[in-house]
């Protein structure tokens, strides 16, 4: 089973997978995508191996905001090409596999986006996050007959959790 959670900004679908795998005592390996406040009026989007803590890992830049909206970095297609798919094609050593997030940002990223639905073509549990974007490769995913698709709210939030602490 692989379930994508989707929803509106900071609605808590990261907080869900990480409260999901913590009182499962589930463990997970993957990719995790964070903003980071680097200084005033400026945001910075990482690419890092999933770790809830988010300490010590090696991470890459992929995106900056200064207040104006996300601007990719022009190695953005690489980063995820390289970076990215290595992370995926070495997860799976866990109990689950973490995508979280996938979006528009990596719509060129052909040898990533192979390795994400590779991903969800195999047996190894996955928990996404999807941006809600009309992106081809984000519509594959939702309608892959593998994906179970849960639209998270803060009003739901709990309740999924629920939910997949029982399908285990």
């Amino acid at each position: 089973m692989h379930v994508f959670l989707t929803g509106e900004k900071q609605v808590g679908k990261t907080t869900v997978i990480t409260s999901f795998l913590e009182k499962s005592g589930l463990t997970a390996d993957g990719f995790m995508t964070y903003w980071e406040q680097s200084m005033p009026g400026e945001r910075r989007l990482y690419l890092a191996p999933f770790s809830p803590k988010k300490a010590n890992v090696e991470r890459r830049l992929i995106a900056t905001d200064f207040g104006h909206g996300l601007s990719p970095i022009p190695e953005v297609t690489e980063v995820f090409d390289t970076y990215g798919k290595s992370l995926l094609d070495n997860s799976g050593n866990c109990g689950y596999i973490v995508m979280d997030e996938i979006g528009f940002i990596e719509a060129n990223a052909k040898k990533f986006l192979a390795s994400v639905m590779a991903g969800i073509d195999g047996e190894i549990p996955i928990i996404g996050v999807l941006k809600k974007c009309d992106a081809q490769f984000i519509q594959e995913i939702r309608s892959h007959k593998n994906v179970i698709l849960k639209d998270v709210t803060a009003e739901n939030r709990e309740e999924i959790l629920n939910w997949l602490l029982k399908k285990i």
